[in-house]
């Protein structure tokens, strides 16, 4: 298990291009900034999308949900990520922050809405 779950971080990470990175504060003492990756865990009963520090570290769930939660993109700015859920019984597409707060549904129809990302320029 671990080691597919190491092969989809990675081709995450290769496909996304850095849409999946989200640039924080640099530490004291410290030029460079820290990046966090998100990915989808998918188990057999339930996917979820997972935040982690850019070498995989610390991972702890976006929005724990009983439904499925995959394709994640963050802004430019990093302030917010943009995902797939089912957690409504259809494919919709939502957005929240990088903490989990401030959860907002995008679209609301019974089509199958996903892949949602933000522009290059915001």
């Amino acid at each position: 298990m671990k080691i597919v779950l190491l092969a989809i971080l990675i081709l995450l990470t290769i496909a996304s291009r850095g849409q999946s990175k989200e640039k924080s504060k640099v530490e004291p003492g410290n030029s460079e900034p820290t990046y966090h990756l998100a990915f989808a865990n998918f188990g057999p009963l339930n996917d979820d999308i997972f935040i982690a520090d850019a070498d995989g570290a610390h991972a702890r769930p976006l929005l724990p949900n009983p439904a499925k939660d995959y394709n994640a993109s963050f802004s430019h700015d990093g302030k917010w990520i943009v995902f797939t859920s089912e957690r409504n019984g259809s494919a919709n597409i939502y957005r929240v922050h990088p903490d989990g707060s401030g959860l907002e549904q995008l679209t609301n129809d019974s089509s199958f809405d996903d892949q949602g990302v933000f522009s290059p320029d915001g």
